[in-house]
């Protein structure tokens, strides 16, 4: 069984290798990166998943990602502590939800032009999610 990071990093591996050749995949595997490494950090922190609308599964909605962050940050901060410096949890949700809307385009509108540059930069900021979790949780922040 893997962890949520464990996921993460796979899904990054995944973008990696094929985001150049197939942007819209890469584009989705990268935001599945951040999704997965969003789900380690509210496992993390307690919050809990919700029911699946069809399947009644826990998971955590997609449209509820910065929500849910904002929620931590907020809880930490309701402990005295601050998880980040500055305005990092307000970069992260503006990423976690640019990194959506790409996912979306990437995947439902053909329409749109999607082209190697934009898997560069989903891929990158991204990349930057998973850092930016990753790294919190390897150094132990927890309310309380």
């Amino acid at each position: 069984m893997s962890t949520w990071l464990e996921l993460a990093d796979d899904h990054l591996a995944a973008a990696r290798a094929i985001h150049l050749d197939h942007p819209r995949s890469g584009i989705s595997r990268a935001y599945y990166a951040a999704y997965a490494a969003c789900c380690a950090f509210f496992e993390a922190y307690g919050v809990a998943p919700e029911a699946h609308p069809t399947s009644g599964e826990g998971w955590y909605p997609h449209h509820r990602l910065t929500a849910n962050i904002r929620l931590v940050a907020g809880t930490w901060s309701d402990f005295g502590g601050s998880i980040w410096t500055g305005g990092e949890a307000e970069l992260l949700e503006r990423m976690v939800d640019k990194l959506r809307m790409a996912r979306v385009d990437a995947d439902y509108h053909p329409e749109e032009m999607v082209g190697q540059e934009d898997a560069r930069d989903v891929l990158r900021d991204a990349h930057y999610v998973y850092q930016t979790i990753a790294a919190m949780l390897e150094d132990g922040h927890e309310p309380g």
